[in-house]
């Protein structure tokens, strides 16, 4: 587990599997439990949603934190398959930080 420094822009990389549409992806700011300014940006083509963090609180490791990402759609029922989920310093050009 990794933390997160204060004043720093960070991002965290949703990869959603085959079949959900991710266009109409958004966070609000009751959706998350850290503080800073947080948005949504979703990637149709890759399937992808990034959570770009900036400002707020330093974040210690093993923190637990939370957030929903509101608006993706599956159409289908049952099993949703595999998410990865990334971690970037430095906004989402930034280093990996950590990948699971």
């Amino acid at each position: 587990a990794v933390g997160i420094p204060a004043s720093t822009t960070t991002a965290v990389v949703v990869t959603f599997p085959p079949g959900f549409n991710v266009s109409g992806a958004s966070i609000l700011a009751s959706d998350f439990s850290f503080d800073g300014t947080l948005e949504a940006s979703p990637n149709e083509t890759a399937s992808t949603v990034t959570i770009t963090r900036s400002d707020g609180s330093a974040v210690p490791a093993y923190a637990n934190i939370s957030f929903a990402i509101r608006g993706v759609k599956t159409f289908y029922a049952g099993p949703s398959g595999t998410f990865q989920i990334l971690t970037l310093l430095g906004g989402e050009a930034g280093e990996g930080m950590e990948q699971d």
